[in-house]
């Protein structure tokens, strides 16, 4: 008998270490395979767009609990002024997130800049129209080249974490300088000619000109859809 309580007395002792022992293995596996989701994400651009939805969300997901059971439709306000006329998007500003959930009939406007659910619409059986995600009228990736054309150094890296921070599918393929550095006016310049839309609602948000490419610049070398040539006014 008293062997077998010594037995049982020295598991019990040796538990609290077993479960030390699991919490470090835990750690060590954690960061891990958080390098290796790094690695994968350097590797294959296509996933970043999959971690954007998974970190939107989790961070939604702290304030409200959310379907389980399915992957929310995801949306980016670009001009909150076109679409006052919805009662969903009364209080949306530029860069609010909705997430729609069709099969819960639920959808959530949240600010990642406050970290705030705006608002919530649930839906009937009978149906109401869902805010589509063509309130985004952008492409699933923007390609961008910001020019500086003013003699302020370091003005491309400012616009490119304003229009990152603003628009989740923008993606800035280089920071050039222009071949002047006069420019009084911030410039668009739909390079493909494709996204007459998209440049005009940047033009409004960096208070630019939409245009063609001025006489004396050339078009990026890198692969883009729009170039933006900031001028003297930006950012006043």
């Amino acid at each position: 008998m008293n062997s077998w309580r010594s037995k049982v007395n020295m598991r019990l002792k040796l538990l609290p270490l077993f479960l030390i022992i699991c919490a470090l293995a835990g750690s060590t596996y954690y960061f891990y395979t958080q390098f290796q989701r790094t690695q994968r994400l350097l590797q294959n651009p296509d996933a970043a767009t999959q971690e954007d939805r998974h970190i939107l969300t989790a961070q939604v997901a702290k304030l409200i609990l959310l379907p389980s059971d399915e992957v929310p439709q995801i949306a980016t306000v670009l001009d909150a002024s076109l679409l006052k006329n919805q009662p969903f998007f009364v209080n949306a500003k530029n860069g609010d997130r909705i997430l729609i959930y069709p099969k819960a009939m639920k959808a959530l406007l949240f600010r990642p800049s406050e970290q705030r659910i705006i608002e919530i619409q649930a839906f009937s059986e009978k149906g109401v129209d869902l805010p589509q995600p063509a309130a985004t009228p952008q492409p699933a990736t923007l390609k961008i080249v910001i020019s500086n054309g003013t003699k302020t150094v370091g003005l491309t890296q400012v616009a490119q974490t304003e229009l990152t921070d603003k628009f989740a599918n923008v993606h800035v393929v280089a920071k050039i300088n222009a071949k002047s550095q006069n420019y009084e006016t911030t410039l668009i310049v739909d390079l493909t000619r494709k996204n007459k839309d998209i440049a005009t609602i940047l033009a409004k948000d960096l208070h630019a000109t939409v245009t063609a490419l001025p006489s004396g610049e050339e078009s990026p070398t890198a692969a883009a859809d729009i170039l933006i040539i900031l001028g003297k006014n930006y950012g006043q």
